[in-house]
């Protein structure tokens, strides 16, 4: 079939597509979280330019760094969208590699507040939930001025048990501190889209497990499955056996909770600090939801898929829900496994895609 992915670059603070573009090869990963990457090359003399003086000009423009995005979609889909970070010229080829990365890079690039306004660079957030603690810590990182700005449509505000005050002097990253609100349980993820007129910009998605959309039915017991290359991998490097969190308080008055079973294995417990948290109950969910997940392995499918006219790269997209079906095999017993789609690497010029799948519910 011909392939109805397109490459774009667009701009950084309007989202706006710029020009098209059409890449000889090169490869992406999208992520759940929105920790993407991505390298394309491009052909210099087979973008359509009419003379070098144009072409030159205009490369040195669309593979501007950071204010220059590169996206790959499928239809209304997007595959890939990511910023220049890096470009390669070969000169004896005359091709150009451009390596970009996610939105979320962003936050590990910033603080509470920029070089010139330290000042300003305390934050407290009162009395809310996971989502608006994201909310207000994103709204923080782009908030100054012009330069700040991001295409993000920020996760919902409400009203919660969730508090922190963070002080200028603490000189934290965005990124920590997001990866803060993720220790409460849960996760925080940029799915990026196409507004009417084909503008980027970003959904911030704040749940306990992000998932999008109804699970679709993937059998691997049949003729012609439609996924391939199923291999399955079991990692307790981080399995433990319990979980002990600290939060506010000195000495006899420090509020704990903890989580655990060693189910007759040897003991691997962690110990955490949540100092922000002043509630018991609110330490104890944490506690609780922490040690769910890692009192097991992670189970880690990999699978390869082909896109085509009954199957858009939109169904494996990170997020999305799969309904894994097995039967008669050696190391997983019959039945329906629902898994999400965490990561998916496709790449220019091919159909394949290669979709990294967890469990999930």
């Amino acid at each position: 079939m011909e392939s109805p992915r397109e490459c774009w670059v667009h701009d950084w603070f309007t989202g706006e597509r710029i020009q098209r573009l059409y890449p000889s090869g090169g490869t992406w990963t999208s992520r759940v979280s929105g920790v993407d990457e991505s390298s394309l090359t491009f052909i210099a003399e087979a973008q359509g330019f009419d003379t070098r003086a144009e072409a030159r000009a205009a490369f040195n423009n669309l593979f501007d760094a950071d204010t220059r995005i590169i996206v790959v979609s499928w239809g209304d889909h997007i595959e890939s969208a990511t910023f220049n970070r890096v470009v390669d010229y070969d000169m004896a080829n005359g091709t150009f590699t451009v390596t970009g990365r996610g939105i979320r890079t962003f936050a590990s690039e910033r603080s509470t507040f920029g070089v010139n306004n330290y000042a300003g660079g305390d934050l407290t957030i009162t009395n809310r939930t996971r989502s608006g603690m994201a909310a207000q810590i994103w709204s923080r990182l782009t908030q100054w001025a012009t330069e700040w700005a991001t295409l993000v449509d920020l996760s919902a505000d409400a009203p919660g048990t969730f508090s922190r005050v963070i002080r200028r002097d603490e000189m934290v990253t965005g990124e920590s501190l997001l990866r803060a609100v993720e220790d409460l349980g849960c996760e925080i993820g940029f799915r990026p889209y196409f507004t009417a007129s084909y503008g980027l910009r970003w959904q911030m998605l704040v749940q306990v497990q992000i998932a999008i959309g109804s699970a679709i039915d993937v059998p691997l017991s049949v003729e012609k499955p439609a996924a391939t290359g199923v291999s399955v991998k079991d990692d307790s490097s981080k399995r433990l056996t319990g979980v002990f969190y600290v939060g506010q308080g000195h000495g006899e008055d420090t509020i704990t909770a903890w989580a655990g079973d060693p189910a007759g294995r040897p003991i691997r417990d962690s110990f955490r600090y949540a100092k922000d948290i002043r509630d018991q109950v609110a330490l104890q969910k944490m506690a609780d939801e922490a040690f769910a997940v890692e009192r097991y392995p992670v189970r880690q499918w990999s699978l390869s898929v082909d896109a085509g006219d009954d199957f858009s790269p939109e169904l494996v997209a990170p997020g999305h829900l799969l309904d894994m079906a097995v039967a008669d095999d050696w190391w997983n017993a019959d039945g329906i496994y629902r898994q999400r789609v965490v990561s998916v690497r496709g790449s220019y010029g091919s159909l394949t895609l290669n979709p990294e799948v967890q469990a999930y519910g």
